[in-house]
């Protein structure tokens, strides 16, 4: 993939450090654009970017266990 452009879109921030160029989107815009380091210099915060998809994903699996509990009730009624 070395001598080709691959653009991913993903969640999993470990792709980072080895992409030419990353664009940061808030709200469906582009908010930056760079390598990491520069990023960093912009006020990237990986950190935040880290806690929030924490709680995101946290709270995706509260839903889909709550979910596998109202299937199981309605399987025993």
């Amino acid at each position: 993939l070395a001598s080709k452009c691959v653009i991913l879109v993903t969640h999993q921030l470990e792709f980072l450090q080895k992409a030419d160029k990353i664009m940061v989107l808030r709200d469906g815009k582009q908010a930056m654009l760079g390598n990491l380091e520069q990023l960093i210099k912009q006020g990237f915060n990986v950190d935040e970017i880290l806690q929030q998809y924490s709680k995101v994903t946290h709270r995706a699996a509260i839903y889909k266990e709550e979910m596998k509990v109202k299937e199981s009730n309605k399987q025993k009624n």
